[in-house]
């Protein structure tokens, strides 16, 4: 942590701070008890019937996934089980998330994970095995990195979306953590971490084809007005960062008005993932605190715009935007949210509709 904290201050350093108060972007060196599961027959878009239930359920935290662990005995193998109707890949030693995340935590598990293997299993077949590591080197010790959440109902849960992703194109994937695993499986070309921090960079083409698979399967409705989204948070984490970017938010809100933006504020953690993605790609900027709901801006449209608030602990999204073709500002001090929607926010909006139907259309 306090590696990645200083590697990000001397970025800050170097990169400067413009007069407005925002920052330049980073521009990154491009250089279970495993058992099968029933395949899951998805419905196209937002499960309705079963919406109200994911309302009360949120994102297990790593403290929180790791009592679950100790409470249901979670297995890791010592070899799993190779099942002959199943297609076999490994992952390389030394490959996990950024930082120390894991897969149960939204952004890994969306921007390291799920992006990745959604484009390199394309063509694996119906029926996929990942063989992942329990304790992954340079990560975590207690074997929770490749720990997807099972515990949560249908729309919650990295498990649940995992599922119902790779439903909508008629694979079904396990993901089996083993404390040995045969070098005969194939390698995925995942090569994320080992030991090195790489926030969001994965290939562009990569992101792209996430935001395609996404969009296909939502089918979000591109409108030709500018639409802002706001993402607000209620939660523990970070409790006073989030008042201050409330507060700011209340008194900002009034110069949206009065130049006649369209906005939501919106707090992604009780919304479904098809919600999510809907939610985004039909926004042409969003805007908030440093946090995991920054993750769907790899949804958004190219060239719309990213606005990041408060203190940047890792460059997770300047990264992401730079990577998926987005523009992208950071705002370090929520108090002057009012003078960025002045000076950025209305007049980005103010372009994107001088474009019209011409901007509705992804490029």
């Amino acid at each position: 942590m306090l590696v990645g904290l200083l590697l990000l201050a001397s970025l800050e350093l170097n990169h400067g701070i413009k007069s407005l108060g925002f920052t330049k972007p980073i521009t990154p060196s491009l250089n279970q008890q495993a058992q099968p599961q029933q395949f899951l027959i998805a419905k196209q878009g937002l499960l309705d019937s079963e919406a109200a239930n994911a309302r009360s359920d949120t994102w297990r935290s790593f403290s929180e996934l790791k009592q679950l662990d100790m409470q249901l005995n979670t297995k890791c193998w010592d070899t799993f089980p190779v099942q002959a109707n199943s297609n076999n890949f490994r992952i390389l030693p030394g490959a996990h998330p950024s930082g120390m995340g894991g897969i149960f935590d939204y952004y890994h598990f969306m921007i390291d994970w799920s992006a990745p293997m959604l484009f390199f299993l394309k063509d694996a077949g119906a029926n996929v095995t990942i063989h992942a590591p329990c304790v992954a080197i340079g990560s975590d010790t207690i074997g929770l990195t490749f720990r997807l959440d099972d515990q949560v109902p249908k729309n919650r849960g990295s498990k649940a979306v995992w599922d119902r992703m790779f439903a909508y194109r008629n694979q079904h994937v396990d993901v089996v953590r083993e404390h040995k695993t045969l070098t005969t499986f194939a390698a995925l070309p995942w090569h994320l971490q080992q030991d090195k921090q790489e926030w969001s960079l994965m290939k562009p083409e990569i992101y792209s084809y996430f935001r395609e698979f996404w969009w296909s399967a939502v089918k979000p409705v591109f409108p030709s007005d500018a639409h802002v989204l706001i993402i607000v948070r209620n939660s523990d984490r970070r409790p006073e960062a989030e008042d201050s970017f409330k507060a700011a938010l209340e008194q900002a809100k009034p110069v949206l008005d009065q130049a006649g933006v369209i906005y939501q504020i919106v707090d992604m953690a009780v919304k479904t993932q098809e919600e999510q993605v809907k939610l985004v790609a039909e926004s042409r900027v969003v805007i908030g605190m440093h946090g995991a709901g920054l993750s769907n801006t790899v949804f958004l449209r190219p060239q719309s715009l990213v606005v990041e608030v408060g203190w940047r602990n890792f460059p997770c999204f300047v990264n992401l935007a730079h990577q998926a073709g987005l523009e992208y500002q950071h705002l370090p001090d929520p108090s002057s949210l009012k003078h960025a929607f002045e000076s950025v926010v209305i007049p980005r909006a103010a372009k994107y509709n001088m474009a019209g139907a011409s901007s509705a259309i992804p490029k």
